[in-house]
Protein backbone atom coordinates (compact mmCIF):
# COMPACT_ATOMS: atom_id res chain seq x y z
CA UNK A 1 0.00 0.00 0.00
CA UNK A 2 1.38 3.42 -0.97
CA UNK A 3 0.43 7.05 -0.73
CA UNK A 4 -1.23 6.61 -3.95
CA UNK A 5 -3.26 3.95 -3.25
CA UNK A 6 -4.17 6.48 -0.25
CA UNK A 7 -5.09 8.80 -2.26
CA UNK A 8 -6.70 6.77 -4.92
CA UNK A 9 -9.10 5.53 -2.58
CA UNK A 10 -9.57 8.89 -0.75
CA UNK A 11 -10.34 10.16 -4.24
CA UNK A 12 -12.95 7.79 -5.20
CA UNK A 13 -14.67 8.30 -2.04
CA UNK A 14 -15.20 12.30 -2.26
CA UNK A 15 -16.09 11.63 -6.22
CA UNK A 16 -19.24 8.91 -4.66
CA UNK A 17 -19.70 10.67 -1.62
CA UNK A 18 -17.94 13.91 -0.89
CA UNK A 19 -15.51 14.95 1.87
CA UNK A 20 -17.73 14.02 4.64
CA UNK A 21 -16.63 10.66 3.99
CA UNK A 22 -13.49 10.58 3.39
CA UNK A 23 -11.89 9.56 6.74
CA UNK A 24 -8.84 7.59 7.96
CA UNK A 25 -11.00 4.31 9.10
CA UNK A 26 -13.28 4.29 6.21
CA UNK A 27 -10.59 4.54 3.78
CA UNK A 28 -8.47 2.01 6.25
CA UNK A 29 -11.61 -0.60 5.79
CA UNK A 30 -12.04 -0.17 2.42
CA UNK A 31 -8.34 -0.82 1.23
CA UNK A 32 -8.43 -3.58 3.69
CA UNK A 33 -5.43 -2.54 6.00
CA UNK A 34 -4.63 -1.23 9.09
CA UNK A 35 -4.87 2.48 9.68
CA UNK A 36 -1.40 2.20 11.06
CA UNK A 37 -0.86 2.27 6.89
CA UNK A 38 -2.10 5.58 6.61
CA UNK A 39 -0.04 7.11 9.75
CA UNK A 40 3.15 5.71 7.21
CA UNK A 41 2.20 8.16 4.17
CA UNK A 42 0.25 11.18 6.06
CA UNK A 43 0.48 12.89 9.73
CA UNK A 44 -3.59 12.89 9.67
CA UNK A 45 -6.80 13.61 7.64
CA UNK A 46 -5.56 16.89 7.14
CA UNK A 47 -2.51 16.03 5.53
CA UNK A 48 -4.00 13.66 3.05
CA UNK A 49 -7.35 16.73 2.45
CA UNK A 50 -4.24 18.80 1.45
CA UNK A 51 -2.39 16.01 -0.74
CA UNK A 52 -5.47 15.21 -1.86
CA UNK A 53 -6.21 18.81 -3.29
CA UNK A 54 -2.04 18.80 -4.94
CA UNK A 55 -3.13 15.54 -6.48
CA UNK A 56 -5.72 17.42 -8.40
CA UNK A 57 -3.54 19.79 -9.80
CA UNK A 58 -1.30 16.76 -10.77
CA UNK A 59 -4.06 14.94 -12.13
CA UNK A 60 -6.21 17.10 -13.87
CA UNK A 61 -4.22 20.48 -15.50
CA UNK A 62 -0.36 18.85 -15.44
CA UNK A 63 -1.34 15.96 -17.28
CA UNK A 64 -3.22 18.69 -19.67
CA UNK A 65 -0.53 21.36 -20.08
CA UNK A 66 2.31 18.67 -20.29
CA UNK A 67 0.97 16.56 -23.29
CA UNK A 68 0.00 19.61 -25.31
CA UNK A 69 3.60 21.20 -24.19
CA UNK A 70 5.15 18.48 -26.04
CA UNK A 71 3.53 18.77 -29.08
CA UNK A 72 4.43 20.80 -32.45
CA UNK A 73 1.68 22.47 -33.70
CA UNK A 74 0.16 26.26 -34.24
CA UNK A 75 -1.32 27.93 -31.04
CA UNK A 76 -5.16 27.18 -32.62
CA UNK A 77 -4.26 23.21 -32.50
CA UNK A 78 -3.24 23.35 -29.91
CA UNK A 79 -6.25 24.89 -28.22
CA UNK A 80 -8.54 21.92 -30.00
CA UNK A 81 -6.02 19.31 -28.99
CA UNK A 82 -6.67 20.91 -24.98
CA UNK A 83 -10.46 20.25 -25.39
CA UNK A 84 -9.69 16.79 -26.78
CA UNK A 85 -7.46 15.71 -23.74
CA UNK A 86 -9.67 16.86 -21.58
CA UNK A 87 -12.56 15.43 -22.84
CA UNK A 88 -10.84 12.05 -23.01
CA UNK A 89 -9.27 11.88 -19.72
CA UNK A 90 -12.43 11.74 -17.67
CA UNK A 91 -11.98 13.69 -15.12
CA UNK A 92 -15.41 15.64 -14.49
CA UNK A 93 -16.52 13.71 -11.56
CA UNK A 94 -13.14 14.36 -10.06
CA UNK A 95 -13.46 18.13 -10.61
CA UNK A 96 -17.13 18.37 -9.54
CA UNK A 97 -16.27 16.89 -6.38
CA UNK A 98 -13.39 19.14 -5.53
CA UNK A 99 -15.66 22.15 -6.52
CA UNK A 100 -18.39 20.99 -4.16
CA UNK A 101 -15.43 20.78 -1.88
CA UNK A 102 -14.45 24.32 -2.14
CA UNK A 103 -17.39 25.65 -1.55
CA UNK A 104 -17.48 24.82 2.02
CA UNK A 105 -14.03 24.89 2.48
CA UNK A 106 -11.56 27.75 2.32
CA UNK A 107 -8.30 25.54 1.59
CA UNK A 108 -10.72 23.56 -0.83
CA UNK A 109 -11.66 27.07 -2.52
CA UNK A 110 -7.76 28.61 -2.39
CA UNK A 111 -6.39 24.90 -4.50
CA UNK A 112 -9.26 25.16 -6.53
CA UNK A 113 -8.80 29.41 -7.37
CA UNK A 114 -5.05 28.57 -7.83
CA UNK A 115 -5.49 25.50 -10.16
CA UNK A 116 -8.00 28.04 -12.33
CA UNK A 117 -5.51 30.19 -12.50
CA UNK A 118 -2.55 28.28 -13.31
CA UNK A 119 -5.17 26.97 -16.49
CA UNK A 120 -6.16 30.59 -17.65
CA UNK A 121 -2.73 31.72 -17.71
CA UNK A 122 -1.36 28.55 -19.96
CA UNK A 123 -4.72 29.23 -21.88
CA UNK A 124 -3.86 32.76 -21.94
CA UNK A 125 -0.65 32.09 -23.25
CA UNK A 126 -2.25 29.90 -26.09
CA UNK A 127 -4.69 32.73 -27.52
CA UNK A 128 -1.43 34.98 -27.55
CA UNK A 129 0.29 32.33 -29.32
CA UNK A 130 -2.43 32.49 -32.02
CA UNK A 131 -2.42 36.18 -32.31
CA UNK A 132 -4.91 37.43 -29.77
CA UNK A 133 -3.86 40.09 -27.58
CA UNK A 134 -4.90 42.63 -24.34
CA UNK A 135 -8.16 42.14 -23.47
CA UNK A 136 -9.31 39.96 -26.50
CA UNK A 137 -6.85 37.20 -25.64
CA UNK A 138 -7.96 37.36 -21.35
CA UNK A 139 -11.56 37.35 -22.73
CA UNK A 140 -10.77 34.45 -24.73
CA UNK A 141 -8.84 32.38 -22.28
CA UNK A 142 -11.56 33.39 -19.42
CA UNK A 143 -14.23 32.05 -21.51
CA UNK A 144 -12.22 28.63 -22.52
CA UNK A 145 -11.50 27.59 -19.11
CA UNK A 146 -14.87 28.46 -17.47
CA UNK A 147 -16.06 26.34 -19.98
CA UNK A 148 -14.35 23.81 -19.84
CA UNK A 149 -15.07 23.82 -15.41
CA UNK A 150 -18.74 24.17 -16.62
CA UNK A 151 -18.49 21.23 -18.18
CA UNK A 152 -17.30 19.44 -15.03
CA UNK A 153 -19.84 20.85 -12.89
CA UNK A 154 -23.24 20.07 -14.83
CA UNK A 155 -25.47 17.50 -13.82
CA UNK A 156 -26.74 16.21 -10.70
CA UNK A 157 -25.63 18.53 -7.37
CA UNK A 158 -23.21 18.72 -5.30
CA UNK A 159 -23.36 15.61 -2.74
CA UNK A 160 -24.05 16.56 1.15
Amino acid sequence: MNRIDWLDAALDTLEDEGIEKVKVERLARDLGVTKGSFYWHFKDRSDLLEALLDYYYLTCTAPVTDAIRKLDLPADQLLEEVERIVENMGMHTFEKAIYCWAQRDPMAGKHLNENRDRRMAFVLDLFRKAGFAGDEAEARARMFVYRQMGRSLRGSACVS
